[in-house]
């Protein structure tokens, strides 16, 4: 069950349109989907979540999980 709530959180993170943010999310996925298994505490996944998201956006690839990347990608195609 680990392995699909890791699936399925990486899935919805695909409408960002690059593949860095599905594999990120993909172990974010399974650490967070780890958590829950060995405390079954929601609070504490959250702020995991909540954790995980300061990280990606002050290391400097939060480019990829921002919905300005989706815009940035169809004026490419253009």
């Amino acid at each position: 069950m680990v392995a699909v709530n890791a699936v399925i959180f990486a899935w919805a993170h695909v409408f960002f349109l690059n593949g860095v943010a599905p594999a990120l999310s993909l172990v974010a996925g399974w650490l967070l989907a780890d958590t829950w298994r060995k405390t079954r505490d929601f609070r504490l996944v959250c702020i995991e979540h909540a954790l995980y998201g300061q990280f990606v956006f002050t290391s400097g690839i939060g480019w990829f999980f921002y919905t300005g990347s989706v815009r940035s990608l169809e004026q490419l195609g253009s």
